[in-house]
């Protein structure tokens, strides 16, 4: 089980709740970037984070506050979002992913949602991933509070959590924020993903 409430250098670390799905929609858009729009077959931010918020308070889909912490600063609002799964549970999240989003775009939109999803689901499920494996598949920090350590302290925690749980790696799908990723010891293993022997 994880902690409920952990504080690191002064920020509060906490593990999502359904109740701050406005936050935590904004900080996935961010981390997902112009692919949200794709993706979700969506063309507004307002449409993007309802799809988000809505994913956000479902339980078992990779977008779910089952799989995410957040980072707070003086008990605010959260100001940054790490969401991790275990490798043998991502299969079947990015298809609840799918089916969700689906369903949370209504009829008009169903057959959309299962292109871009399936090309996400497609791309996740190609990735072998282990047992004993972690999977960091959104990482995203509030503007005003970037450049504060935020992002790494949240990817270091994460990362003493899936140790205490029994991982010995940890798998980062990302595609242009390698540099970052490379600063704390993660090493390219294909085009999309990063990894590290915890």
């Amino acid at each position: 089980m994880r902690p409920t409430v952990s504080i690191v250098d002064g920020i509060t670390i906490e593990m999502g709740q359904p109740g701050s799905f406005s936050t935590a929609a904004q900080l996935s858009l961010m981390a997902l970037r112009a692919k949200a729009y794709s993706l979700l077959g969506i063309e507004s931010e307002d449409e993007a984070m309802r799809y988000l918020g809505f994913l956000w308070m479902e339980s078992n889909n990779l977008f779910s506050y089952k799989y995410s912490y957040v980072a707070k600063v003086a008990a605010a609002a959260p100001v940054a979002l790490i969401s991790c799964i275990p490798g043998n549970e991502v299969k079947k999240a990015a298809m609840a992913t799918v089916l969700k989003s689906a369903r949370a775009g209504g009829i008009k939109n169903m057959l959309h949602a299962f292109k871009p999803f399936g090309d996400l689901a497609k791309q996740i499920l190609d990735i072998e991933c282990s047992r004993d494996e972690m999977i960091v598949y959104t990482l995203a920090v509030m503007p005003d509070y970037r450049s504060q350590r935020i992002g790494g302290i949240l990817l270091s925690y994460a990362e003493t959590q899936a140790k205490l749980l029994g991982f010995s790696k940890i798998s980062i799908l990302c595609d242009d924020a390698k540099p970052y990723f490379s600063r704390f010891g993660y090493e390219s293993e294909c085009q999309c993903t990063m990894s590290k022997s915890i």
